[in-house]
């Protein structure tokens, strides 16, 4: 089963960050700091997906974006559930 892969659109407003993955309609996120921001991405694409499967809904294929930070996730519902997700950080430009 392959991996899905989803973008994530970061913006900085007021000092903090907030973040929304393109395709993932209402899987948006927040945080002090990136660090934070990924943390809290994890989870809320981890969650995001698994209330859909717990929901019988279709799962988004993967969307990339080279000049995105993307987020990795095992095609598992069990590891969705356990917030199974790797980042890959863009990289500097």
């Amino acid at each position: 089963m392959k991996n899905l892969k989803y973008a994530m659109v970061i913006n900085r407003e007021d000092g903090r960050y907030w973040a929304w993955f393109p395709g993932i309609p209402g899987c948006v996120t927040d945080g002090d700091t990136l660090e934070e921001l990924r943390a809290n991405a994890k989870d809320a694409l981890s969650g995001y997906l698994a209330s859909l499967h717990a929901a019988g809904q279709e799962i988004p294929e993967s969307i990339e974006n080279g000049n995105l930070e993307t987020f990795e996730i095992k095609n598992d519902p069990a590891e969705w559930e356990k917030g199974g997700v790797a980042v890959k950080p863009m990289e500097a430009v």
